[in-house]
């Protein structure tokens, strides 16, 4: 079969990974602008296992399916699909992502639990909020990452600097963004799913993991009806709205747990998520046949390749302004996941933008063997201008244990020491 990816360049090593399986995998990315640049254009370019292309219109018609990894672009998605081409994606679902006062207004409607919260309209009023208010979680809404992630207010003198940044960065429209502040859960728990979804149908097991943000991830595959309730239960609400958007596409949860044993879903991720998509991409054998035949409606179980998983986040030492060089040994590069990047020769180039390039990921059917996996696939990057954030795992580790002494069930397995993440 034949497909395109339509990406931001996050997830170009998705087309890679189709590439080893299917006859042809185009790659492109929204990359034109009035004053275009170089860097954007380039991304994908130089690797044997896809094709680059400037434009997604000019492959469409070629392609059997096409896949969109990452939120937006869902007119783009409805469009083909009414040209009947199969499409991999969120559509419009991806909303439940990027338009954070309507999902806990959506939650509210499904009577989900929901973190008590406050809608601020303007950086002066946010300002007036945080001088009576301490402890908040601050979001925009709609969502846009490349201005604003989540944010932990502390106090009003802690949180000048970030009143200061939004308000250079919103300028004129400053007093027009809306704000979330969300007052904190407690809780005594968080963890999570990974999964994908097809028209509201799940497969039958499902990845539940612990995230350290920005760091690490560790995950054990299980049954779904075996998962605890605490965790699986937001997503029992969100079943028939996504079969409602016909949404094809990953999707992960981030699930606190109260002491008293509710659960409080903080959003859904609709997209292919980063940490935790990394080892999706090597732990289901079948990837391309589950996209390609989820694109179509059908959902298709996943062929394991390992019980367990974990990720490290990679660090480049360069300057992020700049775009950076990497070599990666051919034994692993298919565990180095990164973000942003072109083949040159046998040297990767890596993208301007962002001090976090990827993640290095590690397989096993058992914790142990997932670790080490990890921690070899680590190995043999020394000498690159990397930090691997391999020691992440250890507090992950501790807490799965913590989970665990609580009654949220990870796995019959025997947990790795947390000192063995240090070593």
């Amino acid at each position: 079969m034949t497909a395109v990816v339509f990406d931001h360049g996050m997830f170009l090593e998705l087309a890679l990974r189709l590439g080893r399986d299917l006859k042809k995998v185009y790659y492109a990315t929204p990359w034109e602008t009035a004053m275009s640049r170089y860097e954007s254009r380039v991304i994908g370019d130089g690797y044997e296992e896809i094709e680059r292309v400037e434009d997604i219109f000019d492959v469409i018609e070629k392609v059997d399916f096409a896949v969109f990894p990452d939120v937006h672009h869902g007119g783009m998605q409805l469009y083909f699909e009414r040209q009947g081409i199969p499409i991999w994606g969120a559509r419009r679902g991806d909303r439940l992502e990027l338009n954070k006062l309507m999902f806990k207004r959506l939650q509210a409607e499904l009577g989900m639990n929901h973190a008590d919260y406050d809608v601020i309209e303007g950086v002066e009023k946010l300002r007036e909020h945080f001088k009576k208010e301490k402890d908040r979680w601050i979001k925009i809404t709609p969502q846009y990452r490349g201005n604003v992630e989540s944010s932990h207010h502390e106090d009003y003198l802690s949180s000048r600097g970030f009143l200061a940044d939004v308000s250079q960065q919103f300028g004129l429209f400053q007093d027009h963004i809306k704000f979330l502040s969300e007052k904190p859960i407690k809780a005594k728990l968080e963890s999570g799913l990974d999964t994908y979804c097809v028209d509201g149908k799940h497969p039958k097991v499902a990845i539940q993991g612990y995230e350290a943000k920005d760091m690490a991830y560790f995950a054990a595959v299980q049954q779904y009806n075996e998962i605890p309730e605490e965790v699986t239960l937001p997503n029992e609400y969100l079943w028939p709205i996504l079969k409602r958007e016909r949404f094809r596409q990953f999707l992960s949860t981030e699930v606190k747990i109260t002491d008293d044993g509710e659960s409080f879903l903080l959003e859904p991720t609709c997209r292919l998520p980063s940490p935790a998509g990394e080892e999706q991409m090597e732990l289901y054998g079948n990837i391309a046949e589950i996209i390609a035949e989820g694109a179509k409606g059908n959902l298709v179980e996943p062929e394991l390749t390992g019980q367990f998983a974990c990720e490290a986040m990679v660090e480049h030492n360069g300057d992020e302004a700049f775009p950076r060089e990497l070599t990666i040994p051919k034994g692993v590069r298919k565990w180095v996941k990164l973000y942003n990047t072109a083949k040159v020769g046998n040297r990767l180039w890596i993208g301007p933008g962002s001090t976090i390039i990827g993640a290095v990921v590690g397989i096993g059917d058992t914790p142990d063997e997932a670790l080490e996996h990890l921690k070899s696939n680590a190995a043999e990057l020394d000498g690159q201008p990397l930090t691997i954030h391999v020691e992440a795992i250890a507090p992950l580790l501790e807490q799965i244990g913590h989970a665990e002494e609580q009654g949220v069930k990870f796995s019959d397995e025997e947990l790795p020491e947390p000192a063995d993440a240090l070593v």
